[in-house]
C-alpha cells in the first residue's frame, strides 16, 4: 500500500496513505515487520491445520451414515485452502482490476494460485472418490443408502452440481492460458465458491 501511495495522486493516494498504516520503509520498520511475519506465520500455519482438523474429528464421531471416516481430516484441510484460494481470487481480480495492481499481482501470480487450486481439487476429487468407494464397498447397508440418497433423490441436483463445480471446472487449469486469463480465473473461482456451499 505504501508503494501505491507514493505513486498516486489524489484521492486515491489519501487512501492508500491510511491504508499503509504509516509504513514509510525504514530498517526499524523492515527488522519488526520480518519478525513479526515469522511469528505470525508459525503459529497461523498449525492453527489452521489444528482448527480444521479438530472440527472434521467432531464430525467423524458422528454416528451419521457416511460421515464416520477418518478422511475428514485432510478432506476439511484441503477444502478450506481450496475453498480460501477462490475466494480470495474472487476478491483480488476486481480489484486488481480497479485500482490497476497488474505490477503488482501479476501474470505469475495468477498462474500460481490458479496451480493450487487445481492441485486441491485433484486431491478433493480424490477424497470422493474415496467416499463414494469405501460407502459402496463396506457393506454397511445405511452407508450405501445415504450415498444412493444423496445422488438420486431430491437433493441429487445439488450433489452433481457439486461435483461438477469441484472437481470438473478447475480442470481448465491444466491449460496455461486458462491459468492467466482474468475472466477464466474469475468463472471458475465463482463455480469453485458454488461447489463448496453445496458440499459443506
Amino acid at each position: 500500500m505504501a508503494a501505491l501511495r507514493d505513486q498516486a495522486t489524489g484521492f486515491k493516494r489519501k487512501i492508500y496513505a491510511v491504508l499503509s498504516l504509516g509504513w514509510e520503509g525504514s530498517d526499524s520498520q523492515w527488522r519488526h515487520y520480518r519478525r513479526g511475519y515469522g511469528l505470525l506465520a508459525s503459529l497461523a500455519t498449525p492453527l489452521v491445520l489444528s482448527v480444521h482438523s479438530v472440527v472434521s474429528f467432531d464430525f467423524a464421531m458422528a454416528l451419521v451414515p457416511g460421515w464416520h471416516s477418518t478422511l475428514f481430516a485432510p478432506f476439511f484441510v484441503d477444502g478450506a485452502i481450496f475453498s480460501g484460494f477462490a475466494m480470495v481470487l474472487v476478491l483480488m481480480l476486481p480489484m486488481r482490476y480497479l485500482f490497476d495492481w497488474h505490477a503488482y499481482i501479476g501474470d505469475k501470480h495468477l498462474d500460481a494460485m490458479a496451480k493450487l487450486i487445481l492441485v486441491t481439487s485433484l486431491v478433493l476429487t480424490y477424497f470422493y472418490a474415496c467416499e463414494v468407494l469405501t460407502s459402496w464397498y463396506s457393506g454397511e447397508h445405511f452407508e450405501r443408502a445415504s450415498l444412493f440418497y444423496k445422488a438420486t433423490r431430491e437433493y441429487a441436483w445439488a450433489y452433481w452440481l457439486m461435483y461438477f463445480c469441484n472437481c470438473l471446472t478447475p480442470l481448465v487449469f491444466f491449460w496455461k492460458k486458462a491459468r492467466t486469463h482474468v475472466v477464466t480465473l474469475y468463472v471458475v473461482s465463482l463455480f469453485v465458491l458454488i461447489g463448496m456451499w453445496f458440499e459443506r
